[in-house]
């Protein structure tokens, strides 16, 4: 796959061998067909060995992905073939195949990635990278589809082929290399010889076009190495042989020598057939693989939720080791059998949750809260109750915040809740989109009231509400009513560390179930499982001494000073090593942290460490290449680069997805990196402000996605401290009307200026509308249909007749700078003289105030200068 990237050029790249049909030019050395011979036999044993594991990856990735009842699904094509000779068949699959399959995929809910890694390969890049990177990538389309969509291209050059030395060991042990095949081959092996992929298609160009191609450039095309020769006969012979449907012969035309990329280039045409095949036989090994039901309901939002939830509660709950009595007494809980081992909290003190706004009885159902520090397994205990209770037929809601990139807005929790309890999900209260949280609090209190009419039974899994959005705000888990009714339970839980949610959570009695340090037992099985998977082995007196001296208690400690210890390359000091670690998770995050850092050759790990850190919910992996390039002149990361940083932050991250659209988002694997990660930026002096810029830059200026751009811009600008792009894109953009009329207001009052403006305060005054502006539309966002006289002067929200609208007003600064004479205001749309002496109250014609809604003009904020304060940018 990959040619040699150190400067020196290896012999075999100066070598050429030939295809099927000039073989036969070519006789073969005797020796040689002895080595090929030898290296195919070596082959078939890895297949034989391989078959019932790949076909046992096969099932279970396939069953996970027939466990999605609709919704979005990825489906991953990666691109095999050597480098330099396939410039022109890679033009035509990324400029025609791939955005008509694209297209296609789209229709049927499918996202379709393109993997190929040769594109843009950094000159520095060592064989040890390549390799790793290149296999890793073969593997995440297995965890996407099951059975790899494979695209080979093979013309006359095998490709490199590494020595013993330069493969490492941990590639030879994971992938069972074949020593004396090439990187291209090992795709193959990998990708489709190991499992009789399906899915996998091999084009084979005829060789009839190299006689005509300039001397200079022919050696590109061809190999002359007998051994290299043999190598690609014997290779397409058996692909042949194994792939009699799946493989494609096609020829090519000399197009001329092409320059437009600043290097000359050999130019091949007529491919029109080439790329119909590709397209017609991927079209029917997707619609094979996820079959297209077009008669099927499109989902809500919240089923997508529901979903992708369920998918994250299923991982979480095979991590769960150690905690059986603690499952044991939430079983019980769940059961209505509370056990006399959960701690009882008094809650005498409720300041937010207040007890008047809702209808409680005695004999209502206790919360029971699930506290612990972070890491200590909460996640995986919750998930293992969801699952345990799913399988025993009850009837639950879950929600974990993080599972998703939509789980940490409280909105997206409470609305869930809400259609959870509801007895008609489709009632049009339930689907107002511009209710508020008060109004959804009501709601709740309404269908609380009707599940004492009921004798159904509903178990409530909410975990990580320190993580919600709001976390911070004064109304933080205002909705949480402080009990249930009989029918009702809910298990919830928080970091004890968020005081603000744990004083949230403790205003009322309730039960509670604190976690403790996992026990010696717990943390062996941990060490014992993790590194199995990578094929090692530690002592238990190895993992006692690692306790003893790191004073490790909780799963992701361990789970991550597993990988540090796997990672560490001389066994012998390993005692050395564990008396250098720290002795708390937070310490040892950060030298993990800074450990990457260090490690960091290319920058391009400290910009995905740093930008996650500073982004809302991840980073969409659709624009990441874009993210990690250079916005500004448009131009993209390589590729590599991207893979290469994700292999190396494996451990510590995972991609999650969004219920409201197909996009996927890499982010960390816990809070607590994200927590290391900041304090990391903070220890350095780094300006949060150029990373938030940066994401900001990204979703205004090279994003297409509105949904992205809305639900993430105005916070990064807010964040940057770019407040004047943040109104202009509030009140400018035409997709800033999509957003929730009360966010919009919520972004606009925060840069509000501060001064009264209550008509009692001399010198302030009402801003004002000339007869022409009043009927006309856009005046204050060019996508609002209303007539400005409809709209809100500041968020352009429509003002209901019912609403009884505030007057827009400023403070006597902003009047005095717009002063234009004694009764004359300038109009606030076209800047317009407009005569006070000719307004009419309640009048439709002529001039008229501008007004604001009801959430712009709410309280004090109703009597505040409507216009923004001066910022420096």
């Amino acid at each position: 796959m990959y040619r040699r990237f150190k400067s020196g050029n290896k012999p075999e790249e100066t070598q050429h061998h030939g295809s099927l049909s000039q073989a036969q030019d070519h006789p073969s050395d005797p020796e040689v067909e002895r080595q090929v011979a030898g290296c195919w036999r070596n082959i078939h044993k890895v297949c034989s060995q391989a078959a019932s594991e790949e076909n046992d990856r096969f099932c279970q990735k396939k069953s996970s992905a027939d466990s999605a009842l609709g919704g979005w699904q990825t489906v991953r094509i990666f691109v095999s073939s050597t480098f330099t000779d396939f410039f022109s068949e890679r033009e035509v699959l990324v400029k025609k195949v791939f955005p008509e399959l694209r297209e296609w995929c789209h229709d049927r809910k499918l996202k379709l990635v393109e993997c190929d890694l040769r594109w843009g390969v950094p000159k520095d890049a060592t064989s040890t990278q390549a390799l790793l990177t290149c296999l890793e990538e073969i593997d995440r389309c297995y965890e996407a589809n099951g059975q790899p969509f494979f695209l080979n291209m093979l013309g006359e050059r095998y490709g490199w082929i590494p020595g013993k030395a330069e493969v490492p060991e941990e590639v030879c042990e994971k992938y069972n290399w074949v020593d004396g095949t090439s990187m291209t081959f090992m795709e193959i092996l990998h990708g489709t010889l190991r499992m009789s992929n399906p899915n996998a298609a091999f084009f084979l160009r005829d060789p009839g076009f190299i006689s005509q191609l300039p001397d200079d450039h022919a050696s590109r095309f061809q190999w002359e190495s007998p051994l290299a020769r043999e190598h690609m006969r014997e290779l397409k012979s058996q692909l042949l042989s194994k792939f009699p449907q799946q493989v494609f012969p096609y020829t090519v035309d000399y197009g001329g020598i092409n320059t437009a990329t600043g290097r000359a280039l050999v130019d091949l045409t007529g491919m029109d057939k080439f790329a119909d095949q590709v397209k017609e036989f991927f079209k029917a090994a997707i619609e094979k693989a996820y079959p297209h039901q077009s008669n099927t309901s499109e989902l809500t939002p919240e089923e997508k939720e529901t979903e992708l939830q369920w998918t994250f509660i299923e991982d979480k709950a095979e991590t769960l080791i150690g905690r059986d009595k603690e499952l044991q007494l939430l079983q019980n809980y769940a059961k209505g059998k509370p056990d006399n081992d959960l701690e009882m909290i008094d809650g005498k003190k409720s300041t937010i949750r207040k007890a008047e706004d809702w209808d409680m009885e005695k004999g209502d159902n206790l919360l029971c809260l699930v506290t612990a520090e972070g890491g200590w397994g909460k996640t995986g205990l919750l998930a293992g109750l969801a699952c345990q209770a799913v399988k025993d037929g009850k009837d639950v809601f879950y929600h974990f915040v993080g599972g998703t990139a939509s789980s940490r807005y409280h909105t997206t929790l409470v609305q869930r809740l809400l259609l959870a309890l509801a007895p008609d999900p489709a009632g049009p209260e339930l689907n107002d989109p511009e209710a508020d949280m008060e109004a959804k609090k009501k709601l709740l209190r309404k269908l609380l009231a009707g599940w004492r009419e009921t004798d159904k039974e509903k178990l409530i899994v909410i975990d990580g509400v320190n993580e919600l959005d709001n976390s911070g705000s004064l109304n933080h888990l205002s909705w949480l009513p402080p009990s249930l009714p009989a029918g009702l339970r809910c298990v919830i839980s928080t970091n004890v560390t968020h005081l603000p949610t744990t004083a949230r959570l403790y205003e009322h009695p309730a039960y509670c179930l604190k976690l403790s340090a996992l026990d010696m037992s717990a943390l062996q099985d941990i060490a014992a499982k993790y590194f199995g998977d990578y094929g090692k082995k530690l002592e238990d007196t190895q993992v006692q001494r690692m306790v003893q001296m790191t004073k490790v208690n909780n799963p992701l400690w361990m789970i991550l000073m597993c990988e540090e210890l796997r990672i560490f390359g001389d066994f012998r000091m390993m005692d050395k090593k564990l008396e250098d670690l720290p002795d708390t998770m937070d310490a040892f995050l950060s030298t993990v942290v800074h450990r990457l850092l260090s490690e960091d050759d290319s920058g391009y790990v400290k910009k995905v460490l740093f930008l996650t850190a500073c982004s809302t919910s991840g980073l969409p992996t659709d624009y990441i290449l874009r993210l990690l390039g250079d916005i500004e002149n448009k131009t993209e990361c390589p590729p590599l680069y991207w893979a290469q940083a994700r292999r190396i932050l494996k451990p510590y991250s995972r991609t999650i997805h969004a219920s409201g659209d197909a996009e996927e988002y890499f982010t960390f694997v816990h809070e607590a990196m994200w927590k290391a990660v900041r304090q990391c930026m903070e220890s350095a002096e780094e300006d949060f402000r150029v990373w938030h810029k940066q994401l900001a830059d990204l979703y205004q200026y090279s994003c297409d996605n509105f949904i992205l751009r809305i639900n993430y811009l105005p916070y990064q600008l807010q964040q940057a401290r770019l407040q004047k792009r943040l109104i202009e894109f509030l009140r400018r953009d035409p997709d800033a009307v999509r957003m929730p009329a009360f966010q919009r207001s919520r972004y606009l009052n925060d840069m509000r200026c501060r001064n009264p403006s209550d008509p009692v305060v001399p010198n302030t005054r009402e801003l004002m509308m000339c007869q022409m502006c009043r009927q006309r539309r856009g005046g204050f966002n060019p996508s609002v249909l209303f007539p400005n006289n409809d709209v809100c002067y500041l968020c352009s929200n429509f003002i209901t007749f019912s609403s009884n609208p505030h007057p827009a007003r400023i403070c006597f600064v902003h009047a005095m700078k717009n002063r234009m004479g004694p009764n004359i205001s300038p109009c606030c749309v076209c800047g317009q003289h407009v005569f006070l002496t000719h307004v009419r109250k309640n009048s439709s014609v002529g001039p008229t105030a501008a007004s604001l809604c009801h959430v712009c003009g709410f309280g004090l904020m109703g009597k505040s200068c409507c216009e923004f304060r001066d910022f420096v940018e």
